[in-house]
């Protein structure tokens, strides 16, 4: 997925070299991200003058089914009559 295109960078002072990479969102990724993507350096894959690629850091987290009664820690519901 194309991510957007490479408008700016962050320089290290002392190394002079490039931090973070400012991303311009493309078509795709502009409803998720409205405002500039930042791509850590230790994101990217490889770099060539038409691309770079970066390690998204997305991981799959397993999600327990949900049941349809009530959670173990939810307060049981009380009518207004019983008060």
């Amino acid at each position: 997925m194309r991510l957007g295109r490479i408008v700016d960078a962050e320089f290290d002072q002392e190394s002079h070299s490039i931090v973070t990479y400012i991303v311009q969102p493309g078509r795709l990724t502009r409803p998720i991200a409205r405002k500039s993507l930042r791509i850590n350096r230790n994101q990217v894959v490889s770099f060539t003058a038409e691309r770079m690629i970066v390690d998204d850091l997305v991981t799959r987290v397993p999600v327990e089914p949900r049941s349809r009664g009530l959670a173990k820690d939810a307060p049981s519901p009380i009518s207004a009559r019983s008060l």
